[in-house]
């Protein structure tokens, strides 16, 4: 990808809630890989808060990151949905002023106390979204857009939909858009569009299947599906077909297929394949990883 922007417009819609000021204690229990574990850090810091990064080993039990967060005297938090869930779960009542999701959907985190933020946006696209949850029903929802982003839904054939209820795939128009891919120029032409509906603005379809929801709040965004293959992979995103590509440009394989499973909680990426069949899996395996 070429030029990575970044804006924090979302802040607004935190007012009260510590998420940056002096008093803001700040748990970052994401990957520094992923751009909302770098841009919710920034600010704290800059406001002369205070940010403790959360260990990995402690992420994996709960009850570590409870006593973190009591010890530290955490105010708010970067969680992933995937953790979030067990972890209101099992502590419903984390003395928390905030907590931020991201990444994945909200739709199954259990009603909380306190102010819940979900944000919405991808790596070529950033902070689309952002959803201050404090009502029940709210989950799943992905909120309103940020100050100078705008929001359509494209049917199959192109054309705007902007009915409630019909789905659609998310195009955005922001103005912190990635310039393209390198040396990807197919990719880029499919990723980054024009649309009669909207002249002389280059948009950027997010390949999320969206619909328009009417609430008491106004109209808001639901999560549909996906218009590609790509998954959620335990918060990481997943291209299933450059997966399949890289498999089979092994040279030991004639075809591939892969998938992603629920194992426990846990995703799994399963990959089925066609070759040789004198071929080990570990053998393949190997070749894989090294390719």
């Amino acid at each position: 990808m070429v030029r990575r922007a970044q804006q924090h417009s979302y802040f607004p819609i935190a007012k009260g809630s510590k998420l940056m000021d002096a008093e803001t204690r700040y748990a970052c229990m994401g990957r520094f890989s992923f751009f909302a574990s770098v841009c919710l850090s920034l600010p704290p810091l800059a406001a002369g808060g205070f940010v403790y990064v959360v260990d990995k080993d402690e992420m994996l039990d709960l009850d570590s990151v409870a006593a973190t967060f009591c010890e530290r005297r955490i105010t708010n938090a970067f969680v992933a949905p995937r953790l979030a869930v067990p972890l209101l779960e099992a502590y419903p009542s984390l003395p928390l002023s905030a907590l931020i999701v991201a990444g994945e959907s909200s739709a199954s985190i259990p009603d909380v106390s306190f102010p819940l933020f979900d944000l919405y946006g991808s790596t070529e696209c950033p902070n689309v979204l952002a959803h201050r949850i404090d009502a029940p029903g709210e989950m799943g929802l992905m909120g309103e857009p940020l100050e100078g982003i705008g929001l359509y839904l494209v049917d199959e054939d192109g054309s705007l939909v902007e009915e409630s209820g019909i789905p659609g795939e998310l195009c955005v128009d922001n103005p912190h858009l990635a310039i393209g891919y390198l040396n990807r120029p197919d990719e880029e032409r499919a990723k980054f569009c024009e649309f009669a509906f909207a002249p002389g603005k280059r948009l950027f379809r997010m390949g999320d299947l969206v619909e328009w929801v009417d609430t008491p709040r106004g109209r808001r965004l639901r999560y549909v599906g996906r218009s590609d293959n790509m998954v959620k992979l335990n918060g990481q995103r997943v291209e299933l077909e450059e997966v399949e590509r890289t498999v089979i440009a092994t040279g030991l394989v004639d075809d591939a297929l892969c998938a992603v499973r629920d194992a426990n909680g846990v995703g799994v990426l399963f990959c089925s394949y066609v070759g040789r069949s004198e071929l080990s899996p570990i053998y393949v395996d190997v070749a894989i990883r090294s390719h």
